[in-house]
């Protein structure tokens, strides 16, 4: 003979496990997949906003070598345009710099925000007197990036698409 508590018990525990309602190991599996789906999404975006970081430190590193190129040209120059022959080599040392952020582009490494300032900066420098001179003197096999640019304002050396580029964080 059952207690009134034990026959009580007995009918909450069988109306609990009842046929109608889904197996708990299912729901629990099936709740773990979606909590893990999640986790992995949301790592995803954090792995993709350290890669735009990390691409966002790099870029500085040229802006930080421009500016140290641009402080190194003489009050001369600055003010008249006139070069000096330090200036002339600090002009050449620029025109490595624009070819090495166009090389830099074409490997992916410069985010497409980047690269519209870069592009239309380095088009407008080297349509400068001195640094188009300094250009027009140098042999056709350097800075040919920086030609290519020159040629075609609408330049990427960037082959990749668009899904490619977001992926990575351009």
């Amino acid at each position: 003979m059952k207690t009134l508590v034990t026959q009580f018990l007995d009918e909450r525990f069988l109306s609990v496990v009842s046929p109608q309602l889904p197996n708990w190991a299912e729901a629990l599996t099936a709740l773990f997949s979606v909590a893990t789906l999640v986790a992995v999404g949301l790592a995803a975006v954090q792995i993709r906003h350290i890669n735009r970081q990390m691409h966002r430190e790099f870029e500085m590193q040229y802006l930080l070598r421009f500016w140290t190129l641009t402080d190194r040209l003489s009050d001369k120059f600055k003010r008249k345009g006139i070069p000096t022959k330090a200036d002339t080599a600090v002009l050449r040392e620029y025109l490595n710099l624009s070819d090495d952020q166009i090389a830099l582009r074409s490997l992916g490494r410069v985010t497409n925000h980047t690269w519209e300032y870069w592009r239309h900066d380095i088009r407008t420098m080297c349509a400068t007197g001195a640094i188009r001179e300094e250009l027009s003197k140098a042999p056709v096999a350097e800075y040919m990036h920086v030609r290519a640019l020159l040629n075609n304002e609408k330049y990427d050396p960037l082959a990749h698409g668009r899904v490619w580029r977001h992926l990575r964080g351009l």
